[in-house]
Parts: C-alpha cells; sequence; structure tokens
C-alpha cells in the first residue's frame, strides 16, 4: 500500500516505510511531484510549470530542463527495482497530464472530500466516527507544504486547506459540546490555537469550556491573551460576540457567595484584574466613569491635573462618506494606536462605526495638541488607505 503524506511533514509510504531517504535531496524533482501531485487530472501547459516552479530563474532552454526534470521524476524508483511505480506523466496534445495509481492513498484527498460536504453530512459523520474524524482533523499539522515556501500557486491552495481545518474544527467542537466532553474540547483548542492562534471560534470556545469546568480565573486570563495577541499583532479589536462573553465571565467572576472583610477587600477587587495598559470598554461603562469624573472634579487635590475627554472621528481626506470595509480597517488601525499610544488607566470606547472616545488621566491643558499629534502621527504610520484622516476634539473635563 502506498500513502502520501501532505497535512505533516511530507512523506511518500510504502508498507509504511518511507522511500524518500534517497530522494528527498532531489529538491527540484520533489517539488515538480508535489506541484503534479496537487495537480492530478488537470491538462498543464509546459509553459504554466515553469512560471509557477521556476519563473524568477533563468534558462536558456527552460521546455528542455523541464523535459529533463520530468524524465528525472519518472526514474526516482529505479533504484527500487522490487517496487512497481506509482504513478505516471503523459505528454498529450502539448499538455502534461499526471495520474496515480488507484490503490495510492493521499491523505489531503479524504480532507478535502469530507469538509468539502454540507454542514449535515459532516455532522452525520461525526456523530457515526467521532475517532476517526479526530484523527483526520488533527492531521492537519498547519501551513500545508511549509516546506516549499510562500509560492504565489501555492498561496490559494493553502489558504483552502486553512478555511477547511477551521470549518472541520468547528464543527468537531460543536460536537464535543454537545455531548459535554469539556477535557477532550480543552485538548483539541490547545493544539488548534497552536495552528491557527488568531482563529477567534477555537478561543471563544476554549474560554467557554473554561467556564464549564468552573474555571473562570483561567477563561480571564487567556481573554487577556488573546486580545493583547490580537491588537499587538494585528492591530484588531476583540468581536462584539467575544466582549459579551467576557462580560458573562466577569459577571460569574464577581458575584460572590461568601463574606468578605476589609483587609481583603483589596486582594478580592484587584484579583485578575491587570489591563496592562489602556482600557477598552462598552459605551455605558464609558458614561458611568465619564459622570463619576464630572462629578469628583471638584474633590481632586492636584488641580493642574485633569482628565482629557475626546472624540476622535473618522474621516476620509476628500470629505466623501466611507464605506464598511474602509471604515472597518481604518477603525481596527486606530484601536491599534490607542492601544500602542495611551498609558495604563487611560480609557477608550468604541461610539459608533467612525467615532472613538477617549479619556485620559493626568492631563494638562498644554499637553493637549501634543497628543493630538501624536495620535495622528501613530494613525499615518499604522493606517492601511492612505486616504483615511483623523479628527480629534480633546479637551479637559
Amino acid at each position: 500500500m502506498i500513502k502520501i503524506v501532505t497535512l505533516g511533514d511530507f512523506d511518500i509510504l510504502v508498507n509504511d516505510m518511507s522511500i524518500l531517504e534517497n530522494i528527498s535531496a532531489q529538491k527540484r524533482i520533489m517539488k515538480l511531484f508535489k506541484y503534479f501531485l496537487l495537480h492530478e487530472d488537470e491538462k498543464l501547459l509546459p509553459q504554466n510549470i515553469i512560471e509557477d516552479l521556476w519563473g524568477d530563474e533563468d534558462f536558456k532552454n527552460p521546455l528542455g530542463m523541464l523535459r529533463t526534470q520530468i524524465s528525472r521524476l519518472r526514474c526516482i524508483l529505479d533504484d527500487k527495482p522490487s517496487m512497481e511505480p506509482f504513478f505516471e506523466i503523459k505528454y498529450i496534445n502539448g499538455y502534461y497530464l499526471f495520474k496515480l495509481d488507484e490503490g495510492c492513498i493521499v491523505d489531503f484527498r479524504e480532507f478535502e472530500n469530507l469538509l468539502e460536504q454540507n454542514f449535515q453530512n459532516i455532522k452525520d459523520y461525526i456523530n457515526e466516527n467521532p475517532i476517526k474524524f479526530k484523527e483526520l482533523i488533527l492531521s492537519y499539522k498547519g501551513r500545508f507544504l511549509a516546506e516549499i515556501g510562500n509560492e504565489d500557486w501555492l498561496i490559494p491552495i493553502r489558504n483552502r486547506f486553512a478555511r477547511l481545518y477551521v470549518k472541520g474544527i468547528s464543527y468537531y467542537l460543536d460536537y464535543l459540546k454537545e455531548n459535554s466532553l469539556h477535557t477532550e474540547t480543552i485538548n483539541v483548542c490547545e493544539t488548534a490555537i497552536k495552528i491557527k492562534p488568531y482563529e477567534e471560534i477555537i478561543h471563544y470556545t476554549f474560554m467557554e469550556t473554561l467556564v464549564s469546568l468552573k474555571q473562570q480565573s483561567y477563561a480571564l486570563i487567556h481573554y487577556e491573551f488573546y486580545t493583547r495577541k490580537l491588537y499587538t499583532d494585528l492591530g484588531v479589536v476583540p468581536s462584539k460576540k467575544l466582549r459579551e462573553l467576557y462580560k458573562k465571565i466577569k459577571q460569574k467572576e464577581e458575584n460572590p457567595s461568601a463574606r468578605i472583610d476589609l483587609n481583603h477587600l483589596d486582594s478580592e477587587m484587584t484579583k485578575e484584574f491587570n489591563f496592562g495598559g489602556v482600557i477598552f470598554c462598552d459605551k455605558e461603562i464609558f458614561k458611568f466613569l465619564y459622570n463619576y469624573e464630572l462629578r469628583n472634579k471638584e474633590r481632586r487635590s492636584d488641580t493642574d491635573l485633569g482628565v482629557g475627554l475626546g472624540v476622535v472621528t473618522l474621516e476620509s481626506e476628500s470629505h466623501r462618506v466611507l464605506n464598511k470595509k474602509e471604515l472597518k480597517k481604518g477603525m481596527d488601525s486606530l484601536g491599534y494606536v490607542f492601544f500602542k499610544t495611551f498609558r495604563y488607566g487611560d480609557i477608550v470606547s468604541n461610539w459608533n462605526d467612525s467615532q472613538m472616545l477617549i479619556m485620559l488621566y493626568g492631563l494638562k491643558e498644554e499637553h493637549i495638541q501634543t497628543v493630538v499629534n501624536k495620535i495622528n502621527n501613530n494613525f499615518n504610520s499604522e493606517k492601511l488607505d492612505e486616504r483615511l484622516k483623523l479628527n480629534i476634539k480633546l479637551n479637559i473635563l
């Protein structure tokens, strides 16, 4: 039996024994084999093969070079006389055609054939074969054929398998949740996070399951880890759905059933509550903090330091109306700028699709323009669209 492994470390197994020992060093030939494997039964023009695989190299006779490489590929099993060839490459009417023998097993074929089906078919398969489905999903180890590097012809294929993996893992997590298999859910999520570290559905399920296991504190720690990673690596903020889950967890964590005395109040109030920087909150919390600071204004001992209240509006340089895609990209960039620019304890809240509210502590009147300039400069260096600009109104409360 011949099995070709692509979802993990690439290998060709014959009766569970690898045959790559003598041929893996022939990188050009192996790259050609992988290319043909992904385009099995497709008519391939020689010029397209050359452009895809060696477009940045200069050959005197590129077609001759390709014929030589294909001839060598056909002969990779010559040093194994007891083994029959398991593929053929034909040249028909100006096209190359690659075909595997029927007995060959290619791991990604089953992976894509199953996961391209509709929800109900996949759900039925999981219910009937949960162990086999888990093995199939966990056979995906990350970036498809990672050893080849970033090549244009491979990027759409990699993206497709990454999408199928997320689809499959989300369906499997649903199955685990429905059957209350919490420990298994945690294990699968921890594996999946290593492969897709930014995929929200995995982090959401992980946190939700921790709550089911009465581990709210760990769920809150994970929320802070994940949101910080989003801000730092991608410059985006968590979704409304995830923020709502965070609120529910906080409510569970902060609904004490035991009595508390003054000596323990400080430690209890600050437990698992390390923001580490600027605080992002919803509008209702921002309104509460605003009114609190407004009422507390007269009681401040240091009258030179005030609380800055600002409205930051995302606009177009040409004063046209921004579409939803432009607004989302711009607001994501703005959120990242605030995360990177503001100090510990400063407050930020989304007001609407194009505006954010800010509350900056320990601000002097003479420093307002400096802060405004800093926000504008950081936004201009981070924004993905040069046509965007900020309109910043900032005053002392």
